[in-house]
């Protein structure tokens, strides 16, 4: 089990890259330098671009997806990641509402320490309970079950890259500090391997056979 954990090396090698990186910025650089030496000059390509990469991370496309494993994969692969989604979506929620609430998204946090911001005019962003991300979360949930499905090379770095787009967009779109994406990772990689590990014992234990089934017919 450990090893199908590990297995993926190079999502994981460039998912740790990514992540060793921002957390040199941020131990780096004060709060306000290490959001803003990131943001990239804004335009109407990346404008879009990174609005669709935060829409991978919220509630209705975890749960699409997991339809989708249950029509076209197993049910086991769903169960893990709505187990995985669920779970994550817990912890981020405890943490934000009862062990570190009210704390200021990047627009408050500048309004409260008297730094004036000039923000993009489509963005309407939230001001309370930034840390951690859930969108990040829930796509590092998303990415540790794909990769457990799709081994190649390629397929892990595309699935890489794109959680790391889908966690900057909270960046990019002023919804989250850098440290609030680190530990929306941490949080969605840990519900993902718990969920695996809890489910992939209890299959074999109970010799659930219908987990490896599908809805659509083979």
């Amino acid at each position: 089990m450990i090893k199908s954990i590990i297995k993926p090396f190079y999502f994981w090698g460039i998912v740790g890259f990514a992540s060793l990186l921002l957390l040199l910025l941020i131990l780096s650089f004060p709060k306000q330098e290490s959001f803003l030496l990131i943001q990239l000059p804004r335009n109407n390509f990346y404008d879009l671009l990174f609005r669709a990469f935060t829409i991978l991370g919220d509630g209705v496309s975890a749960i699409c997806v997991v339809l989708l494993f249950a029509v076209y994969l197993s049910y086991r692969y769903a169960i893990i990641l709505l187990s995985s989604y669920i779970s994550g979506s817990l912890l981020v929620q405890l943490t934000k509402q009862i062990l570190i609430p009210h704390n200021p998204r990047p627009v408050k946090w500048f309004e409260i320490n008297q730094i004036n911001l000039q923000l993009p005019a489509d963005l309407s962003p939230y001001l309370w309970y930034s840390f951690p991300s859930g969108h990040s979360a829930s796509a590092a949930s998303l990415a540790f079950c794909l990769v457990l499905i799709f081994h190649k090379k390629w397929q892990q770095v595309l699935i890489a890259v794109v959680l790391i787009c889908v966690g900057y967009s909270r960046i990019y779109r002023y919804m989250h500090f850098p440290e609030d994406v680190l530990a929306g990772f941490s949080f969605g990689f840990a519900a993902a391997i718990a969920s695996f590990y809890f489910f992939t014992q209890l299959f074999a234990s109970k010799n659930i056979t219908w987990a490896d089934k599908r809805i659509l017919k083979k």
